[in-house]
């Protein structure tokens, strides 16, 4: 979970249904706008607009069930790019990472990670940031024992 934490930008926990199995404000300041919005029994792929995308999204985590059930273990992880729906109803390309587990009460979960994937080359963001560098003054180089 840290680990998904560190890369992602939301992390969230679903149930054996794909619900969210818990209120998780950063979700929802993040696609809906509103942090005290409780989505706690919502489906994640509500929030996808395209249907390949949310049929893939249930097929993964179905398959990572199953191997789970095969294995009476942790599932092995597993990735996807989706599109997802924001409060303004655009729409955010996104990156999945999940893994099922089974919590201390032996329930079936999922936590999923969701990363934003920006569409700007990295050649257009380093001039992005060079640009930006270029706006912002900075201070000249005070040499040690003369005053600023």
């Amino acid at each position: 979970q840290r680990l998904l934490a560190l890369m992602c930008d939301v992390v969230v926990e679903l149930d054996s249904n794909l619900r969210f199995a818990e209120h998780v404000p950063k979700f929802g300041v993040t696609f809906t706008m509103n942090a005290h919005r409780d989505l706690k029994g919502t489906k994640l792929s509500d929030f996808m607009p395209v249907e390949e995308d949310r049929e893939r999204f249930e097929t993964l985590l179905g398959g990572a069930a199953q191997s789970c059930d095969e294995a009476h273990t942790s599932s092995v992880p597993g990735a996807m790019h989706a599109t997802m729906r924001a409060s303004d109803d655009s729409k955010v390309s996104v990156e999945l990472f999940f893994v099922r587990y089974q919590n201390f009460e032996e329930s079936s979960r999922y936590l999923v990670g969701i990363h934003e994937v920006t569409d700007q080359p990295i050649a257009d963001l380093q001039k992005f940031s060079n640009a930006k560098r270029r706006a912002s003054p900075i201070p000249a180089r005070v040499e040690e024992g003369t005053p600023p």
